[in-house]
Formats: C-alpha cells, structure tokens, sequence
C-alpha cells in the first residue's frame, strides 16, 4: 500500500535503477545495486515499525489528533495535517518544476560534486570487488532482522484464557 502510494515518484526511481542494473556488464553488479535499492526502501519503514512497537499503546493514543472545526467544516486534525503537506508537494513540484531546478541549488552548495565523488567511489569499489560492496549492504541487513527477530523472541508470552481475555 505504502509503495503504491508513492508509485508516482518511487516507479521511475525503480525503472531507472532496473534499466542501470541491467546495463552494468554483470550480474553481481546488478544485484548489489538492486539490493542497496531495495535497503533504501525498507530501511526508513523498519525504523517506523521499530519506533512504533516502542512508543506503545500509550504514546500511539496521542497520535491519533482530534477533531478540528473551522466553521461548518469539521475534519480530523490527521487529514487536515496531511492535506496541507500535500499542497506544499504540489507546490514545491510547481515551484521547482519536479525537481528540474533543484540542480542549481546542488551545485551552488557544491552538493553536486559531493554525490559525484560518492557516485564514482562506489563504481569503482563495486568494480573492483563486488563481493565486499554486497557484504557492506548484506551484513548489517542481517544483524537488524536478527536483533529484532531475538527481541521478538524474548518478549514473554502473553497467557490468554479461553474467552480470549489476557490473564
């Protein structure tokens, strides 16, 4: 649901990165820019289901917002929220011509040549030793599933009765 929402702008990144993947002139070069594509995905979404399962009931009870009423309009504070922040994306969209602009911004911070020195190091460490490209990504991808696969497995059992009641 969470990627078909952000298909608009996830879908090209994802043609790209298939047709870049496709053209490097090797398999393992391909499947270790898949891998960090698909790293960059999850990874923001597995802190948010961490973070979630950490702040608890309680902290999730303040989430929820509250009615908001301008008028004869009534709306909950979570769609007027998102609503707003939407019309700011369409506006950047406008203002920056979907990103086109932004280029001048990069190079006048010299971010530019920054994701340029980024870009060529990894090409050539993927290159020289793709093995070690992939065991960067692999690695600390499999210590994180196994941290939260051992917290998940230490959590005391909740004892239900028979009418599904905790006791």
């Amino acid at each position: 649901l969470v990627y078909g929402i952000g298909g608009f702008c996830s879908g090209p990144l994802l043609g790209g990165v298939l047709t870049i993947a496709g053209a490097s002139g090797g398999a393992v070069q391909g499947a270790v820019l898949l891998a960090v594509f698909a790293a960059g995905m999850a990874a923001p979404l597995l802190v948010l289901a961490l973070a979630w399962e950490r702040i608890g009931v309680g902290g999730r009870a303040r989430l929820r917002g509250r009615e908001v009423r301008i008028g004869r309009w009534t709306r909950h504070s979570s769609i007027v929220a998102s609503s707003v922040l939407f019309m700011v994306l369409g506006l950047a969209f406008i203002a920056f011509q979907g990103g086109n602009a932004l280029g001048g911004l990069y190079a006048a911070v010299g971010a530019s040549e920054v994701s340029l020195r980024i870009e060529v190091a990894v090409r050539n460490l993927a290159s020289q030793s793709p093995w070690l490209l992939a065991a960067m990504v692999v690695v600390p991808g499999a210590g994180l599933v196994l941290a939260v696969v051992r917290r998940d497995r230490s959590d005391p059992p909740v004892d239900t009765g028979r009418d599904g009641s905790q006791g």
